[in-house]
This record gives C-alpha cells, sequence and structure tokens, in this order.
C-alpha cells in the first residue's frame, strides 16, 4: 500500500489531468486565436493557414467556421460554402449556437457569388471545369461553381473529348447535356499489314487529262496576244492616218519648218504620237503574250507518258 504522502500526490495530479482541457485542444484554440487576431489585422491568408492547423489538430465546429469566414474574405467562395455550411450543421456545439445568426448571414453572402452546374452525358465520363478533374458522371448533385464563365469538358477513352464554354449565374442553376462521338476507328481494308509494303495510290480516273491546265492557259494567252497585235497594228493605221491628215492640210507648215503649228495642225503631231506608242506597244505585248500562249500549248502534256515537245508519226 502506498504511503500516505504518495496517495496524496497521486489523488492531486488525477484532478488536474480530470479538470484541465486536452492538450490537442489547448493547442487548437491557441491556432484560432492567433488566426483571428491576424485577420484583425487584415492578414487573412495567413489567418487562414492557422485555422487550417487547429482543425488538423481539432476538427471542431468553431475551426471550420473560421476557415470558412478567411475564406470568404479571400474569395474562395466555394471553399468558404462548404466549410461554413458543415459548421452551422453542428447544432449542438455552444460557439456554432452562440455565432448561428452571423454565421448564416456569411452563408447568405457566400451564396450570392455561387451558382450550379448540371452536367449530364455517358455513363463514366470524367468531368473537368477550367482543366481540373471535378468528378464522374453520372454526378450525385450539381457542382458548386463561382459565378461567371467556365470551360466545361467531358472526356471517355474511345469517345472524343468535347468542350464548351458555360455561363454560371449566382444562385442559378445551369444544366449541360453533352453527347461525346466515337473516335473514328482505322478502315480494316486501308491497314498496312507489317512487311508488306503500303497500298498503292489509285491511278487517277480515266476521264483525267494531264496537261489540260496547261493548255487552258496557253490559249487564253495566245488569244490575249493576237488582240494586242491586232490593236497595235490599229493603232500603227490611225497614226498614219493623223500624218497624212497633216500633210494634206495646206496650213500646216511641215515637220522640219521653223514656223509654230497652228492648233488644227499640233492636234494632228500629237494624235499621231499616241497613236504610235500604242501601236510599238501593243505589237510588243502581243508578241510576248502570243509566244507564251504558244509554247505553254505546244509543251503540254497530253497523256500519262507523254514528255515535253512535240512527235509527229505517219506519213508525209
Amino acid at each position: 500500500m502506498l504511503p500516505f504522502r504518495h496517495r496524496l500526490v497521486f489523488g492531486l495530479a488525477t484532478a488536474l489531468l480530470l479538470a484541465s482541457p486536452p492538450l490537442a485542444a489547448q493547442s487548437a484554440d491557441a491556432l484560432i486565436a492567433h488566426g483571428v487576431t491576424l485577420r484583425e489585422q487584415g492578414r487573412d491568408e495567413e489567418a487562414l493557414a492557422e485555422f487550417r492547423k487547429a482543425y488538423a489538430v481539432a476538427p471542431t465546429p468553431r475551426a471550420q467556421a473560421q476557415m470558412g469566414l478567411a475564406e470568404q474574405a479571400l474569395g474562395l467562395w466555394t471553399a468558404a460554402e462548404e466549410h461554413v455550411r458543415a459548421a452551422l450543421g453542428a447544432e449542438s456545439d455552444p460557439w456554432i449556437a452562440k455565432n448561428r445568426a452571423p454565421l448564416a448571414q456569411s452563408l447568405k453572402t457566400i451564396e450570392q457569388h455561387l451558382g450550379t452546374l448540371d452536367v449530364r452525358g455517358p455513363a463514366g465520363a470524367e468531368v473537368f471545369v477550367d482543366g481540373g478533374k471535378v468528378g464522374q458522371l453520372p454526378l450525385a448533385h450539381g457542382l458548386r461553381l463561382e459565378a461567371g464563365g467556365r470551360t466545361l469538358e467531358l472526356r471517355a477513352p474511345g469517345y472524343q473529348s468535347t468542350s464548351r464554354m458555360v455561363t454560371i449565374l449566382p444562385d442559378k442553376t445551369a444544366r449541360e447535356t453533352i453527347e461525346l462521338r466515337p473516335l473514328r476507328r482505322p478502315d480494316p481494308d486501308q491497314t498496312t499489314v507489317p512487311g508488306q509494303p503500303p497500298p498503292r495510290a489509285s491511278n487517277p480516273p480515266p476521264d483525267a487529262k494531264p496537261g489540260s491546265t496547261q493548255r487552258t492557259v496557253g490559249w487564253i494567252l495566245t488569244g490575249a496576244g493576237g488582240a494586242a497585235i491586232v490593236t497595235g497594228i490599229v493603232g500603227l493605221i490611225v497614226r498614219n492616218a493623223e500624218v497624212s491628215g497633216y500633210n494634206d492640210d495646206p496650213q500646216c507648215p511641215g515637220m522640219n519648218s521653223p514656223l509654230p503649228n497652228p492648233p488644227q495642225c499640233q492636234s494632228h503631231v500629237s494624235a499621231a504620237d499616241r497613236w504610235k506608242i500604242v501601236g510599238i506597244a501593243g505589237l510588243a505585248a502581243g508578241a510576248a503574250l502570243g509566244g507564251t500562249g504558244v509554247a505553254l500549248v505546244l509543251t503540254a502534256p497530253s497523256g500519262p507518258h507523254a514528255t515535253a515537245g512535240i512527235s509527229f508519226s505517219g506519213k508525209f
């Protein structure tokens, strides 16, 4: 049997342990108190880190509520709604019961920044929002997302992934149904057998005429060249007519005369110069265009095995 002095010390220690809260709870309370002080200083990100540590030490509704309030201040609306709503669900917690009214008001404010997205599609398809995976169809409930434009994408093995832009309105539900198209499978007839050369490309249809485009361009250039030559000839004829008109007019002093030309004579001179330029340019352009066109027509291939140039056969 223990001496009376030892029994007295043991009893006092036991009483102190029973009267004191657990060390984990003391540590969580200290972290929460520090986080509240940081929030009062406007240091919400640091406060959120303290609240998360406190929740990891002791997952109490109070720590959960403090996380949600800090996330609200930082605009992390989805996480804030989850944590504040869960904290309000602990109706028997004394701290929650005492602060229920302000927490409910915070939840109402948070909900004004969120909407619901109901996604429907092939079972088993993976759902991505803004590039991050959020679930797999069928979803048990709608996705709670921040209001605004979001990129929705569905992926499934054997199907083409499909994405679209969706608009989430505050406190509203958006429904999107996406049908995925199966991936196109290769044609068995076109599959290359290992060890065998790939299939040859099919020959052009019999009615295809090699060189037809080249001949068409050649004939167009030949026609344009002919028209230019005709224009040049007409220009030279008109020019000669203007020269004759000048020479036949008795009022014109002559091309080599030092006397100035009267107006009607100068008109003949100017017209003759213009038509001379038209005639020379027309003949030059016609020769170039016509020569190019004839060359294209003569060198155009006329069959699969045709070669450039002209060949003649038969008797003369």
